[in-house]
């Protein structure tokens, strides 16, 4: 009894756990089996957290609505669902342990920075309010 409810708590403590939204996901691209992802792009760093938890899931639903449609053409592949396998396993390679930092937003032309500190370099994520949602630009 004791280990079920120890793993029920470290299950519910990890879902949980936003100060790494890249560490929920499961192994697989998105098949049946796929964990339904919480998608929230009401900000921009949340919206940056869907797409953390997507990189990690290899979902590419997710991935896809995380981008804006000017993006740049980079994304297309994110876009329209058909970035490869091992693109996937490089982007969660690359967002491993990464950390984000505060969204700078510019309520004029409704877009915003985000910082993002990754294992090998720095980056900002530049990202556009586009029918209310926070979509990625690029980076």
């Amino acid at each position: 009894m004791r280990a079920a409810l120890f793993a029920l708590l470290t299950l519910v403590a990890f879902i949980g756990c936003e100060s790494k939204a890249n560490t929920f996901g499961t192994s697989s691209t998105n098949t049946a089996k796929s964990v339904k992802l919480k998608a929230d792009y009401s900000s921009p760093k949340a919206s940056f957290a869907t797409f953390l938890r997507g990189v990690a899931a290899k979902d590419l639903e997710i991935l896809s609505a995380c981008i804006s449609s000017k993006a740049t053409s980079e994304f297309a592949g994110l876009r329209d669902k058909s970035t490869t396998a091992a693109d996937l396993d490089g982007m969660a390679e690359l967002f491993a342990e990464c950390s984000v930092g505060e969204a700078e937003i510019n309520p004029a032309t409704n877009e915003a920075v985000v910082p993002v500190k990754l294992r090998t370099r720095d980056e900002h994520i530049n990202m556009v309010l586009e029918n209310g949602a926070w979509r990625i630009l690029d980076f």
